[in-house]
């Protein structure tokens, strides 16, 4: 007969694998052999060319993204072709390793719920699909989904006094930059870390890195096509509707006002929670600086688009508001008082996040679905009809793909058995 503590255990680990699991089956039975938007031009145009270190370190528009690049040459000289299912499933292991991140940097108190009865909600709120372009765009999900948890690792670096847990702070923070643009946030929220700590010396070693770093990778940038400058994206008091729309969207299912709502008790939790969460876990509370600072950051690069709903409707985005939601929960979590508060706030959390995550794969399911089948029709009608690819350049992306298959790198999917099975 099961004892209750065995059976509590079973029932723990289903209600937190039980989102991960469903969202990797969605995962691959969705996935495509087929490039997405900027993945012609971020991998299937490098993989193409030379492959030098300035390619490689190339911009592509304000990022810097040598990683997705190292992963897609490394992927290419493991199988001899470009599989974007594979580089797929290796954007998207970065929720894994995010949730990892988090449980390891989380610290609820001895008389609270058990620690994974505890991360309960931060699973369900990471592992959704809201953020389903991710399992198309290979370049979106190698950049996005991985530089949280890298600069994750990069403040937990920073706690450790030693010197060669810096040298290791700082190694992450330039892969969380070469990752995507919004890893160099690392440099100062770093900083403030070492501040915090009192470690002059380190600070100091800091802000030279920081300098050179940060130099170099805005040495050649430009601001995207269309941008009305730095000054005027600063002075727009939109920005700061379009970092709540960001912070809120997944949180508000993309709908206007319940979107900036969620953005708010956000931004508010970051606030209140500053003094208390400095102190007791400055590593988490640095990651939602970082999510937090991002929202900003992407304002000041994406505003002018179509104005603060541009942050509502770019999907790739709502995996930052989802790991707002989960850092912010467990900065809660750890922080409250002991006892009856606490499990009530903990058995709330679980059933509101299960009824998001719900919701979330009601929303998404169709969503990735009508993708998927759109894009592997496209690639199959493409060598008839020269139309179909997911890319604005329609001629750019025909040549582009005529090279790689040419050239062996890249097998179109001729079948919808052949495009929805990894090998």
């Amino acid at each position: 007969m099961t004892t209750p503590s065995v059976l509590h255990r079973i029932v723990v680990g289903l209600l937190l694998s039980a989102p991960a699991i469903a969202f990797y089956s969605l995962l691959s039975g969705t996935t495509v052999n087929v490039p997405y938007l900027d993945d012609y031009d971020t991998i299937l145009r490098f993989v193409e060319g030379e492959r030098s270190v300035s390619e490689l370190l190339a911009p592509h528009v304000e990022h810097r993204l040598a990683g997705v690049r190292v992963v897609a040459s490394t992927a290419l000289a493991l199988t001899g072709e470009i599989d974007f299912r594979l580089l797929a499933v290796a954007g998207n292991l970065g929720v894994l390793a995010t949730a990892t991140v988090l449980y390891l940097g989380f610290r609820p108190k001895a008389d609270s719920p058990g620690k994974l009865l505890a991360f309960v909600p931060a699973s369900w709120f990471l592992f959704q699909p809201q953020y389903w372009d991710s399992f198309f765009w290979a370049t979106s999900a190698l950049s996005n989904l991985w530089v949280l948890p890298i600069s994750g690792l990069a403040f937990i670096a920073l706690l450790h006094r030693q010197p060669i847990a810096v040298a290791a702070a700082m190694a992450l923070t330039t892969v969380a930059a070469l990752t995507q643009a919004n890893g160099l946030l690392c440099l100062p929220i770093g900083l403030v870390l070492l501040a915090f700590q009192h470690r002059g010396r380190a600070a100091a070693a800091w802000i030279a890195f920081s300098l050179a770093l940060g130099g170099a990778y805005a040495s050649g940038l430009a601001l995207p096509d269309g941008h009305p400058g730095g000054l005027s994206a600063l002075g727009s008091g939109s920005v700061i509707f379009y970092a709540l729309n960001f912070l809120g969207a997944a949180g508000g299912f993309g709908i206007p006002s319940a979107s900036t709502a969620v953005g708010l008790a956000v931004a508010a939790s970051v606030v209140v929670l500053a003094p208390s969460a400095m102190a007791r876990n400055p590593a988490l509370y640095a990651l939602l600086l970082l999510v937090t600072a991002s929202a900003v950051l992407n304002g000041l690069g994406r505003e002018f688009i179509s104005g603060p709903d541009y942050a509502l409707g770019a999907t790739r985005y709502r995996f930052y508001g989802s790991a707002a939601l989960a850092i912010t929960y467990l900065l809660w979590a750890e922080g409250l008082g002991a006892g009856r508060l606490r499990r009530a706030f903990v058995a709330s959390g679980i059933a509101a996040a299960m009824a998001f995550g719900i919701a979330s794969f009601a929303l998404g399911i169709e969503q990735a679905r009508a993708v998927s089948t759109r894009l592997e029709r496209g690639i199959v009608n493409w060598p008839y009809s020269r139309r179909g690819l997911a890319h604005p350049d329609a001629q750019s992306a025909h040549d582009i793909l005529g090279r790689a298959v040419s050239a062996g790198i890249y097998r179109a999917p001729q079948s919808s058995h052949e495009s929805r099975n990894l090998e």
